[in-house]
Parts: C-alpha cells; sequence; structure tokens
C-alpha cells in the first residue's frame, strides 16, 4: 500500500500520512509496512501494530488535549 498525499487534499488527514480504506485507516510503522487503525469520536482509537504484535486501544469523552494521536501511539509503539 502507498499513501497517497494528493487524494486527502483538503482533508483533516491532510499532511498526516495517514491513509484509508475500508473503513479502516493505515499508517506507515517505522519498522515498515503499515499499523492499523479503528478511529472513533473523541479520538477513540484502536491501534494495532503487526510488527510489534501489539494492540492499544485508547478511550476517553474527550482527545485529552493531544494533537495527534496516531503519532503518539506510533512512537510508543515503536518503544514498547
Amino acid at each position: 500500500m502507498h499513501i497517497n498525499g494528493d487524494e486527502y487534499k483538503d482533508s483533516f488527514l491532510a499532511g498526516k500520512n495517514i491513509g484509508y480504506k475500508y473503513m479502516w485507516y493505515c499508517a506507515p510503522s517505522e519498522q515498515g509496512g503499515y499499523d492499523i487503525i479503528a478511529w472513533g469520536k473523541s479520538d477513540q482509537i484502536l491501534y494495532i501494530s503487526p510488527y510489534n504484535n501489539l494492540v492499544i486501544l485508547r478511550t476517553g469523552k474527550t482527545d485529552g488535549g493531544v494533537a495527534n494521536w496516531v503519532e503518539l501511539l506510533r512512537a510508543l509503539s515503536s518503544n514498547i
């Protein structure tokens, strides 16, 4: 899979290096391949990193003041 930034121009995904297909999001992992993301209201996120054999579930009623949860979870997954 290749994420085409032009495809997401003028959307909330613009410039975030995150792709979308079949109701799932994806982001390149630092180790190669892609991490898979389910993204809901208030930044409730299911983050799956196949390379790291890791699943992270983020729940909450607000975004918690974090500008980009996907970047934070990507960094976290590569350091566990």
